[in-house]
């Protein structure tokens, strides 16, 4: 989706109520709330969307005041400089070497303070968290090619936070390899939009993530059935032509594929 067709769709106006939500976040939302208000409206078409945002660079305050204000469900996007500001691009001047140890710590700190507001939020309303998706500054003094013990100790607080908020039946964890395969990680941040207006995303990847977000908050409703091919599809061969002993859906008849289609309509019966 293009900005242009997310303003003009949020021109749209509809006859039935307003279905509100939250967009939780540190940063200024501007082109994400376009966005995550046009996809609201594309999913109930007859109803009027209408956002909540926070205050700026105060993403646990925001998640406890949404608590007071329920309405049909929260998005959360934590990027790194929620968790500790000296991870911000803005902040550059913090950037040093002997303060990793102690970003460390406070990041374990904030996270651990965000998994209690999170869950706290889903018992009153859905709940949507997208996970940092853009890179750490350079501050490792590391080479480019090399993922150090500061990345690795950030990376494995944030699995965490993800694991134990997850275990909250109020919320979703948005699949970060979908938005990988939407929104390339080169093109995802605006580093001049961000040191000038707060807001560190691309228009595509605002889009991505919005269109994401929205998606997992709002699951589709799920198909009931699916129409399958037999021959050369669930199995290799004709059946007709070579009986019931010559079809396969083996490795070693070089049919895996027909196997993994099996599997895969199987995972899709067990959902």
């Amino acid at each position: 989706m293009r900005l242009g067709e997310a303003l003009q769709i949020n021109g749209r106006l509809a006859a039935g109520r307003q279905h509100g939500v939250h967009l939780l976040c540190g940063f200024q939302p501007l082109h994400l709330e376009t966005f995550v208000k046009a996809h609201i409206r594309l999913r109930f078409p007859d109803e009027n969307a209408l956002v909540h945002t926070g205050l700026f660079d105060d993403l646990e305050g925001n998640i406890i005041r949404a608590r007071s204000c329920a309405d049909a469900g929260t998005i959360i996007a934590i990027e790194w400089a929620d968790l500790d500001a000296r991870l911000s691009l803005r902040s550059a001047s913090a950037w040093n070497y002997a303060t990793l140890a102690n970003v460390v710590e406070q990041v374990r700190e904030k996270c651990s303070r965000l998994v209690t507001s999170i869950i706290a939020l889903s018992e009153v309303m859905p709940v949507a968290v997208m996970a940092p998706t853009l890179p750490l500054p350079p501050i490792s003094h590391l080479p480019p090619s090399e993922a150090g013990l500061f990345d690795l100790e950030l990376n494995a607080i944030l699995l965490q936070l993800c694991l134990q908020i997850a275990s909250s039946k109020g919320v979703q964890i948005c699949n970060a390899a979908l938005l990988s395969a939407k929104s390339p990680a080169a093109l995802r941040q605006d580093v001049k939009m961000e040191l000038l207006a707060g807001f560190p995303y691309s228009v595509s990847h605002a889009a991505a993530v919005a269109a994401l977000s929205v998606d997992c908050l709002f699951p589709a409703i799920p198909k009931k059935g699916l129409i399958t091919d037999l021959d050369g599809t669930l199995w290799k061969g004709i059946l007709g032509d070579v009986g019931i002993d010559g079809i396969t859906w083996s490795l070693e008849s070089k049919s895996q594929a027909h196997a993994l289609y099996q599997r895969a309509l199987g995972s899709l019966a067990d959902s």
